[in-house]
């Protein structure tokens, strides 16, 4: 065998082995293939949140008030704390006094008030109010778990007593933001306790 019959016999071995390669199962043609964009999970606006514009305490107190409109309708304080020496965790970061009525506690700016919770057990009276639901002492797991199935899945804060308590973060706007209401459900009753606005 000469040397261009050499050549030609690899040449020839060599054509079939890539011919092979790429025909193989395990290698596949793709440029039918259409491009499937990739959805973004991250988003800047929230699913579920209970807008802090709309909740009215009775029905008739907006979250941000005047301290004497409050009085008109609630009555005088039965507390009202010194000037708080720290500003974090507040609505507008800056010194503020807690105000309490019968379970109900504010963060007052002067002669404003800002809502920062409500106890149901003190409080057994009192609700908050969006037009569409009405959160009171009556309010069950399972009636936020129906307007708020993810908040109620993905959202359980950590805190003590864990095997008692069911604490439930949700948004206070369609806009992602640092404030969040926080509501607290007794895992045996499953009857609401409390709620409160949470400033990070």
């Amino acid at each position: 065998m000469n040397i261009h019959s050499i050549r030609l016999t690899i040449a020839l071995i060599l054509f079939l082995c890539l011919n092979s390669a790429c025909n193989s199962p395990g290698r596949q043609n793709t440029s039918h293939r259409k491009v499937i964009p990739i959805k973004k999970t991250l988003s800047n606006k929230n699913s579920e949140y209970l807008d802090w514009d709309s909740v009215k305490l009775n029905g008739s107190i907006s979250m941000i008030s005047g301290f004497k409109d409050v009085v008109n309708k609630l009555g005088q304080p039965n507390r009202i704390n010194k000037l708080a020496e720290g500003v974090n965790g507040s609505f507008y970061n800056k010194k503020f006094q807690y105000c309490y009525f019968k379970g109900l506690a504010f963060e007052k700016y002067n002669d404003t008030l800002v809502f920062g919770e409500i106890n149901f057990k003190e409080s057994p009276g009192f609700y908050l109010l969006n037009g569409k639901y009405r959160f009171d002492r009556n309010t069950r797991a399972a009636d936020f778990k129906r307007l708020f199935p993810n908040a109620f899945e993905n959202n359980e804060l950590s805190g003590t007593d864990m095997n008692k308590y069911h604490w439930i973060s949700l948004p206070v706007s369609l806009k992602r933001s640092d404030d969040d209401w926080a509501f607290l459900f007794d895992r045996n009753t499953e009857k609401l306790l409390k709620i409160e606005h949470d400033d990070k």
